[in-house]
């Protein structure tokens, strides 16, 4: 079951506690219902019958309480009354907030009454909900069932796949100073950092003396297995260039998109960064005239950490 370890345990009563405070801020109670701190009390205690009572009481003066929802879930689920904590996982992985984990705690407990086709449906779903960590596959004992069937192996292989695509830019995340490849001077400076958790990463862009600056978004979409850029800068343009992922033909990420530019024709353009020795970045930029058919190389900067020397002649 998702979170079985206690480290994990204690890292999701952690969460709950901090959302749990801002869903019921301001709600009013009845004095005799338990409150999510005197319930999670029960669960880090293993005590499964009295954390079942209390997130019940809570769930009932609180039905959209998703904390609650799901840790019920879990209470039944580790409590070993395997059918209420399957109607129970069911409920929560209709709420958003919890959907993910609930999945996974849902397809356990049909691992476990060895309900194999349902346990293997209800993954998937939790692994298109974001639900990732090979390791906890590998490793919950609640899966044991499923680990001869032909479909376990096929199932951690999209996990992979799917993580490395999530991570695929994250090598571009840093502090840089960014070199022309051609003269080997100062182009400019560029921050990437993560944001919404590790979900999105923002870049700011400044050119050196400060004349040209612009940013972006940057997100991967799971639904179409591509990274997606979205560039606005100073002069008005805007870009938005997409790059598939998992492709062996390409190092690091090949984005293609167009630039709409103020008072000009959209023009296609390509931006390849891929990471390289010394845990540099490498980006080339390229722009077609003639819809793609043939490409011009536009620029070519390579990061350096923000303070390190560089050295054209290294390259």
């Amino acid at each position: 079951m998702h979170t079985r370890t206690r480290n994990r345990y204690r890292a999701i009563i952690a969460a709950s506690i901090l959302a749990a405070t801002g869903s019921i801020a301001g709600a009013s109670l009845h004095l005799d219902t338990p409150t999510m701190q005197e319930a999670q009390a029960h669960l880090q205690q293993q005590d499964w019958d009295s954390a079942i009572a209390a997130y019940r009481a809570i769930t009932k003066e609180q039905p959209t309480n998703a904390n609650a929802q799901f840790l019920l879930g879990y209470a039944l689920h580790a409590s070993g009354d395997l059918d209420n904590a399957i109607l129970q996982h069911k409920k929560a992985a209709k709420m958003p907030q919890v959907a993910g984990p609930a999945s996974y705690n849902l397809g356990c407990a049909y691992a476990l009454k060895g309900e194999t086709d349902d346990a293997f449906e209800t993954l998937r779903i939790a692994i298109d909900l974001g639900v990732r960590d090979i390791n906890q596959f590998k490793n919950d004992p609640d899966l044991t069932s499923l680990r001869k069937d032909e479909r376990w192996a096929s199932m951690l292989k999209s996990i992979k796949s799917l993580s490395e695509a999530e991570t695929a830019l994250h090598f571009w995340v840093g502090e840089w100073d960014c070199y022309n490849t051609q003269n080997g001077n100062l182009g400019g400076t560029n921050t990437l950092s993560f944001r919404v958790g590790n979900k999105v990463i923002h870049e700011s862009w400044t050119s050196t003396g400060g004349q040209f600056a612009g940013e972006s978004w940057n997100v991967y979409n799971r639904e179409t297995n591509r990274w997606e850029q979205t560039w606005v800068d100073i002069s008005g343009a805007r870009l938005f260039i997409t790059a598939e992922c998992n492709d062996d033909s390409v190092e690091g990420l090949m984005f293609e998109g167009e630039n709409v530019r103020p008072g000009a024709e959209p023009q296609q353009t390509r931006m390849h960064v891929r990471p390289v020795d010394g845990g540099r970045v490498l980006q080339t930029g390229f722009i077609s005239d003639d819809g793609g058919k043939t490409w011009t190389q536009r620029y070519e900067f390579i990061y350096v950490p923000k303070g390190d020397v560089y050295d054209r002649d290294e390259s």
